[in-house]
């Protein structure tokens, strides 16, 4: 998980062509990145109010003093319109939990740790 600062594009970028290719388009969702490969799936957290969007890495940045540009539809979900800069953690997403519904809540649990068992509830008998 990465933690920094998020920006958003203004509706003046519509129409340009990103680094993938395609066109960029303010109403869809979708970020720029230098730090994700392009193509790849992203969940984004604001810290502040914990709302979180997935996100097509489709392009990449001219500065690095941010960690992710979101297209203005991203930022609205994530309510940091008036706010215009915010802080953020991002995670890629694993394979197994694109497309799922929950993919953001999931993002971001805690790794489960497994403990080693003593014996009970095993069907393992003890020496």
């Amino acid at each position: 998980m990465l933690s920094g600062r998020a920006s958003f594009y203004g509706t003046a970028f519509s129409g340009r062509k990103t680094a993938s290719g395609e066109h960029f388009d303010h109403q869809t969702i979708s970020a720029a990145s230098n730090r994700f490969p392009l193509g790849s799936l992203v969940a984004v957290r604001r810290i502040l109010s914990a709302r979180c969007v997935v996100v097509r890495i489709n392009d990449r940045m001219g500065h690095r003093s941010r960690l992710i540009d979101l297209s203005r539809e991203a930022a609205v979900r994530l309510g940091m319109i008036e706010a215009g800069v915010t802080e953020v953690e991002v995670v890629a997403l694993p394979k197994y939990l694109k497309g799922h519904e929950n993919a953001c809540l999931l993002a971001f649990l805690p790794p489960l740790h497994l403990h080693a068992s003593d014996g009970q509830d095993t069907g393992i008998a003890k020496k």
